[in-house]
């Protein structure tokens, strides 16, 4: 924005007005008399200045009378002027350079301290920024803290007043509970009479327990004879189941001989008397193995009755024993 304001126009009535002045325009010179512009732009415009017939002429006005020469000598002059004045520019401009450079690197090394300045102002905002927010939290807890402290003391206040009602309590307690021990004893007193009567009467019981554990001992013996009885049935059932196995198996040999019979009827066919013959003794052996299993099954049924009743008989006597001694 402040580059824009300089125009040619104005570096170059600067310009002249330095030359009038009798000093050399230099683009300091020509900065320090504007008050605004940059020296690129400044230094642009007066090197055209410097090559316009108007520079020349504010040039050669500005030299004194008296070293005023001829016009090939002040052509020759002017030629050398040209050439001292590009010389002095060129030097100027490399002065003008190197000020630029240092005052750029100053203007960073500027930047890069306004930019940590603010950095660490921003750090510091922040902490300070945390450090309000836990001072208020510390303000937040102390009052919680306070309040908590408050009701902590009521709650004190309480449990000491209830405290104190307890031993109030308590102390109605123990007398109560010294009247109750006291009680105590005296039932105590009278247990120990008690037990000392009841041991004595221990000692007849004890001697009437032996006479029925002799009894016990006696039907103990009943007992494990009624036992044996029943294992002896039991084996007795046993040989019978086993017969009536045999007779099974007897039976189903009886129907292979049945088939075998049949087997040859139906083979041979010699002739209708022998096979009349063969078919009535085929059907005597029938009712002879019928009766034979009529005859085992009633000893079966028999020894299964009989069986039963044992069991029944054992069953009431042990019913009765075990009865008995409940009772004692």
């Amino acid at each position: 924005m402040v580059a824009a304001k300089v125009t040619v126009e104005n570096v170059f009535t600067t310009a002249n007005r330095i030359v009038e002045q009798g000093e050399k325009p230099t683009v300091l010179k020509v900065h320090k008399a504007l008050g605004v512009g940059s020296y690129s732009t400044i230094q642009k415009h007066l090197k055209v200045w410097e090559g316009s017939d108007a520079g020349q002429v504010a040039m050669k006005a500005a030299l004194p009378e008296e070293i005023i020469l001829p016009n090939n000598a002040q052509d020759a002059m002017g030629d050398a002027m040209k050439i001292i004045w590009s010389a002095a520019q060129k030097a100027a401009n490399s002065l003008i350079e190197q000020h630029q450079l240092t005052i750029q690197s100053d203007h960073d090394e500027q930047d890069a301290i306004v930019r940590e300045v603010l950095s660490k102002v921003d750090v510091t905002e922040q902490r300070l920024k945390d450090t309000e927010a836990r001072v208020r939290q510390l303000e937040s807890e102390r009052d919680a803290s306070i309040d908590e402290r408050a009701t902590l003391r009521q709650q004190l206040d309480a449990s000491q007043l209830e405290l104190s009602r307890e031993q109030s309590t308590n102390k109605e307690k123990i007398n109560q509970h010294a009247v109750e021990v006291a009680s105590l004893n005296a039932q105590v007193n009278e247990l120990k009479q008690a037990l000392t009567q009841s041991n004595d009467n221990l000692s007849s019981s004890q001697h009437n327990l032996i006479a029925e554990l002799a009894k016990h001992d006696e039907s103990k013996q009943q007992l494990a004879s009624a036992s044996a009885e029943l294992k002896a049935s039991e084996r007795l059932l046993g040989n019978f189941e086993s017969q009536i196995a045999e007779l099974k198996v007897s039976n189903r040999e009886y129907s292979d001989n049945v088939s075998e019979i049949r087997n040859a009827l139906t083979d041979t066919r010699v002739s209708e008397s022998a096979q009349g013959a063969e078919l009535k003794d085929a059907r005597n052996i029938i009712a002879e193995l019928k009766a034979q299993l009529s005859e085992s099954q009633e000893g079966f049924n028999s020894i299964k009755t009989d069986n039963i009743e044992l069991r029944n008989v054992l069953d009431g006597e042990i019913g009765q024993y075990l009865q008995d001694l409940s009772k004692k």
